[in-house]
């Protein structure tokens, strides 16, 4: 409304011709590759006016790095336009994807440590254990935070073991090995199992025996062996001679 453009001369020289200049105002565009400005944002600025570029953003399992002027992402990251940048701008958010540390335990020991980032999945190490089937206590498909992961050991129920039967032999100075009589058995990894004796005519169990094993619990690797032994019975003869 002040503007006067053009004038008559006044013979005083009292004639002042006034113009105005605006400043110009251009576009911002800030692409935020799937993350959230949270305060600060901006879609223009004004010629002569700094303008500092917001830095409250969010995305999840990242840390934000900085504004940048293209798509690649080089050169140094933008934190403000200037008071003497002109034209529409356009700057792009750089990412940096959270790593997280993921430990896989047996027991009190460490057997794997891997570095995951967000989202991804942590690698199963190889664990075993006779006798026994691994699990773990929990998932790790989809890592989002550090994590402790515990192997969980289950029995097997179909863990093997032999029952071996021994007889005296004629001479009375050792024991053979029956192998028609030879038992697999199977059972559970850790149960205490024990051998039942057979009933074989003119031998009777030596439950004193050193070597005899009638019980035992059951070994993960299938390597339990119960051992009986039998002796030959002694009967009495009489000879009546009349």
């Amino acid at each position: 409304s002040e503007r006067v453009s053009s004038g008559e001369i006044a013979g005083n020289g009292s004639l002042v011709l006034k113009l105005y200049y605006d400043r110009e105002t251009y576009n911002v565009t800030l692409n935020t590759d799937g993350g959230t400005i949270n305060s600060g944002n901006i879609n223009e600025y004004t010629y002569g006016i700094e303008q500092s570029l917001p830095t409250d953003l969010t995305k999840e399992g990242y840390i934000f790095e900085g504004w940048y002027d293209n798509e690649e992402l080089t050169g140094d990251p933008i934190i403000k336009i200037t008071s003497e940048d002109i034209e529409n701008k356009e700057y792009f958010a750089k990412w940096t994807q959270n790593e997280y540390t993921v430990t896989f335990k047996n027991g009190d020991e460490i057997v794997s440590t891997q570095t995951i980032k967000h989202g991804e999945a942590a690698t199963e190490p190889e664990v075993t254990k006779a006798g026994y089937t691994l699990t773990w206590d929990k998932e790790f498909n989809n890592i989002t935070s550090d994590l402790t992961i515990n192997a969980i050991w289950t029995a097997n129920t179909n863990t093997k073991y032999t029952v071996e039967h021994y007889k005296q032999n004629i001479s009375k100075t050792g024991y053979d090995l029956i192998e028609s009589d030879i038992e697999e058995k199977t059972g559970t990894t850790g149960e205490t199992v024990t051998a039942i004796a057979k009933e074989y005519l003119g031998f009777t169990e030596n439950e004193e025996y050193s070597e005899r094993v009638a019980s035992g619990e059951i070994e993960g690797d299938g390597s339990l062996v119960l051992k009986l032994y039998y002796d030959r019975n002694i009967y009495r003869v009489t000879l009546n001679t009349n």
